[in-house]
């Protein structure tokens, strides 16, 4: 990966996640946690966010299992934002009216947003760069440690 890569990505987790947590609250525009609804879960998953980058500035060792946890866990949860309004429509059209309390009625399925749309585009591409500079570190990290031997 190049260094513009590893800027980008380290802009984007460090004060990008200021700037989009900014936005969320000024502008009500919840394009990097429009997967939470609740205004509450979001300010949740910023601190979140934040105190994982905190221990990978405390911990660098530990930075690309961090970032692959992190960017696996949000890429599922960008696909799940996308994949469970479609699966509620499903639902209530074969169960009728009034749906078959299947994914629609168990909380997770919502109303698919252009905020939605918009975050999957944006954080789902830098997932998937975080993922594979996280992995990448990791093969580094332990081949290093294979050739220090015990």
């Amino acid at each position: 990966m190049t260094l513009d890569a590893r800027r980008l990505l380290a802009a984007y987790y460090g004060p990008g996640t200021l700037i989009f947590w900014g936005l969320d609250i000024v502008l009500s525009a919840p394009i990097r946690a429009s997967f939470l609804g609740r205004p509450t879960w979001r300010v949740a998953y910023y601190l979140g966010l934040l105190g994982l980058g905190a221990l990978c500035r405390w911990r660098p060792g530990a930075a690309p299992a961090i970032g692959l946890v992190e960017s696996s866990v949000n890429f599922l949860l960008v696909l799940l934002s996308i994949l469970l309004p479609v699966w509620g429509m499903a639902d209530q059209v074969l169960g009728g009216a009034g749906g078959t309390g299947g994914a629609a009625s168990a909380g997770g399925a919502g109303v698919l947003t252009s905020w939605t749309i918009m975050n999957a585009l944006l954080s789902g591409t830098v997932f998937v760069l975080a993922f594979h500079k996280s992995r990448a570190a990791l093969e580094r990290q332990l081949a290093r440690g294979r050739e220090d031997g015990p």
